[in-house]
């Protein structure tokens, strides 16, 4: 990956949107789902604008994964955007050197399993690697306003956090019930974490990773493949 270690660089921080499967001459595979596909792409034409100068796939596994053994290939959305991202490319046309250059410019985050662990393992295992202090958080519309307050909150105030949203196509029924459940979520995140822990401590961001975040998720994590 490209030496980019300066504030001024910009990554596209492209949330996980689950996976389907699918079948290839006889084999299976896992490809991203719909609302996938347009964050992904979304951060894809921020990095061709050059918006962008590196994008995170983000995203540990999908429960599909758990049920699943047949399946070849990356099981990590993680793993599974970045390979949408870069046959995108190909299929766009680019030359070798094109699809090379978004290959080398993503990075992987494949440890979260929801917007909170997407913040903190996207700066962790990204973000701080490549000196990147600007972003741009990338997922679906109705899904913004959460995202930006955990991302402002675990990144802190050294990072610069905006954000881009890809359009889905839901009824008017859906979205309500959609807007009721992320209000409802961005509430709980400001009146019982933000409340708690002020933005960017990490030590104290840690210890809740550690703690009450992983008390949320026990027992839902598959079981590890050797592939």
């Amino acid at each position: 990956m490209p030496d980019h270690a300066n504030s001024e660089k910009i990554a596209a921080i492209v949330l996980g949107g689950g996976l389907k499967k699918i079948e290839v001459q006889g084999q299976f595979w896992y490809e991203p789902e719909e609302q996938a596909k347009a964050r992904l792409d979304r951060a894809y034409a921020l990095f061709e604008e050059g918006k962008a100068d590196y994008i995170i796939s983000t995203g540990k596994y999908s429960v599909m994964a758990t049920v699943d053994p047949d399946v070849i290939g990356p099981r990590t959305e993680a793993e599974v955007g970045k390979q949408y991202l870069i046959a995108r490319a190909k299929a766009q046309g680019e030359a070798a050197s094109g699809a090379r250059r978004i290959e080398d410019c993503i990075c992987c985050e494949d440890q979260s399993i929801d917007t909170i662990s997407n913040a903190w393992y996207a700066k962790k295992l990204c973000l701080e690697p490549l000196g990147i202090t600007s972003c741009i958080v990338v997922t679906s519309d109705y899904h913004i306003e959460r995202s930006r307050v955990i991302f402002e909150w675990v990144l802190g105030p050294r990072y610069t956090v905006a954000c881009a949203e890809a359009p889905t196509q839901l009824s008017v029924e859906e979205r309500e019930r959609r807007d009721h459940f992320e209000k409802m979520l961005t509430d709980y995140v400001k009146t019982h974490l933000i409340s708690a822990i002020a933005a960017g401590d990490d030590e104290a961001l840690q210890r809740f990773m550690e703690t009450e975040h992983q008390r949320m998720f026990s027992g839902i994590a598959p079981p590890k493949h050797a592939d």
